[in-house]
């Protein structure tokens, strides 16, 4: 009996062994088909790492040129609340991202002094067409705000872009452009009236230089004669100063009395001083040898100085003008 066992075993092996070729020929198939999807989805997570790594780059692009703008600017969502700002907004508030991201402008900005929480009525209706605002604040700032919609559907913006600008400087200057035209157009009609003036007083003068070659002539009626003289020859100095003043005058340098010139300013708004009560007290030293100089421009220069000196005290004060060497 115990003869017959391994002849038994040997059977049972001969009997199993079609079924482990069958089960390893089975495994060898799966492997052979698994192998090719596990190249698919290894080339498909190659290629979503791929596309990542470009949203990404992108997005560094388009924030860096976000970055760039040198003006605050504000991505808006529908809801009113902010989806982001570049860093020229966070400077100019001092907050950080996730302090702004998320937060309506009405909320956050309450008392930051930013021009958008007085654009309320067009943060409600988020128009469906670019539109620009300009904002004074109650700081004096002016604000030119562009808001740009994108997204849109029908008439509706799903975003809004919010582009601030601080023009102060700008209408400051167009304020200072606009006195300047003012001022030539002063300029041109003073040099009419001028010119207008000028020629009777060259007729009084002429007349004067006539009656005075009189022989028999009063010493009474020849001193007033004098007097008219003075005061005609006066008016036509401060005319032809003021025709030079009106007038752009070529460069021409030579030796001058800068004291002289000081002299010459002072006598010319004596009579207007004098009415609003003004004294004007000179200084100068006798020492300051001639300077070579442009007289009219110099003497243009100084003008500007009492009159602006006047203006600042109005009515009623002393103008003090010394010079030294």
């Amino acid at each position: 009996h115990r003869r017959h066992e391994p002849d038994r075993e040997q059977q049972h092996d001969a009997a199993c062994q079609p079924c482990r070729r069958l089960e390893h020929g089975q495994h060898s198939a799966r492997n052979l088909h698994d192998q090719p999807r596990a190249d698919q989805i290894q080339t498909r997570q190659s290629t979503l790492e791929r596309y990542a790594e470009e949203i990404l780059r992108s997005k560094n692009i388009l924030q860096s040129v976000f970055d760039g703008i040198t003006d605050p600017v504000v991505l808006l969502g529908r809801e009113g609340r902010i989806k982001v700002v570049n860093a020229a907004f966070l400077q100019r508030y001092a907050m950080s991202m996730h302090q702004v991201v998320g937060q309506k402008t009405s909320d956050l900005l309450a008392n930051a002094c930013c021009p958008l929480v007085l654009c309320d009525d067009v943060l409600a209706t988020f128009p469906a067409h670019p539109i620009s605002r300009e904002v004074r604040m109650p700081s004096g700032e002016i604000f030119l705000i562009h808001f740009y919609p994108i997204e849109v559907q029908g008439d509706k913006a799903e975003s809004l872009v919010c582009y601030v600008k601080d023009i102060t400087e700008q209408k400051r200057l167009e304020g200072k452009i606009q006195n300047t035209e003012k001022i030539a157009s002063i300029g041109m009609l003073a040099a009419g009236i001028a010119h207008e003036i000028n020629n009777p007083l060259g007729v009084i003068l002429c007349h004067i230089d006539l009656i005075k070659g009189e022989a028999n002539l009063a010493p009474e009626v020849r001193s007033d004669l004098e007097i008219i003289e003075k005061h005609a020859g006066n008016c036509r100095t401060i005319i032809a100063d003021l025709l030079k003043f009106a007038h752009q005058q070529p460069t021409v340098k030579e030796a001058c009395s800068l004291n002289a010139i000081i002299g010459d300013v002072v006598t010319m708004v004596g009579s207007q001083f004098r009415k609003q009560r003004i004294v004007v007290e000179t200084f100068l030293d006798d020492a300051i040898p001639p300077l070579v100089l442009d007289r009219d421009k110099i003497k243009q220069v100084i003008l500007n100085i009492i009159l602006n000196s006047a203006q600042a005290i109005d009515e009623g004060g002393t103008i003090t003008f010394s010079s030294q060497f």
